[in-house]
């Protein structure tokens, strides 16, 4: 019994630090390359879905607002010349964050840790796409990330989900 009560603490821990780690993707991205202030940029992780919020005035809003949020967003990136790089920075710093955490697992002996952190971010990954894609196509506007990006410029919204699966399949197979 206390062997499944770790085992469920473990996933649990690993699918919060990975979600954790890709909105710290978006976060760092808005923060060093957009240059959003501080002020006007905070992570949100005790409401679901997790994500990146932007300051109005005194109000925080969600990318679940999205003609809001893209207003905010257009604030201090006029020209959109780093949307794609910002919307995609989830994904990309997931992947190296759990690449890296694998690796190191692997190289402590831990394979089947490294094995299950790499497949639980591919199947939170596939679920997330999945939602993204049916609710975008349902409501008929961006609801996450991939519909976002593809609604920019869906080459972004490929080359983000190929850079995703190459390193997390490349790791699952190497472990």
């Amino acid at each position: 019994m206390l062997d499944f009560l770790w085992s469920i603490l473990g996933f649990v821990v690993v699918v919060l630090g990975t979600i954790f780690i890709h909105e710290l993707g978006h976060y760092m991205t808005g923060r060093w390359v957009v240059g959003i202030p501080s002020a006007d940029i905070k992570l949100v992780m005790t409401e679901f879905p997790q994500h990146v919020a932007l300051c109005d005035d005194d109000e925080w809003v969600g990318p679940d607002e999205f003609e809001r949020y893209s207003e905010l967003y257009e604030g201090h990136d006029p020209e959109y010349e780093h949307l794609e790089v910002y919307i995609g920075a989830g994904e990309l710093v997931q992947t190296l964050g759990v690449v890296a955490i694998a690796a190191v697992l692997v190289s402590l002996g831990l394979h089947s840790a490294a094995a299950s952190i790499v497949l639980i971010s591919l199947l939170m990954t596939g679920v997330y796409l999945a939602w993204d894609v049916s609710l975008a196509v349902y409501s008929g506007q961006p609801v996450g990330d991939y519909s976002a990006l593809w609604l920019a410029t869906p080459l972004a919204a490929v080359a983000v989900l190929v850079g995703f699966l190459i390193p997390h399949v490349v790791m699952y197979l190497w472990i």
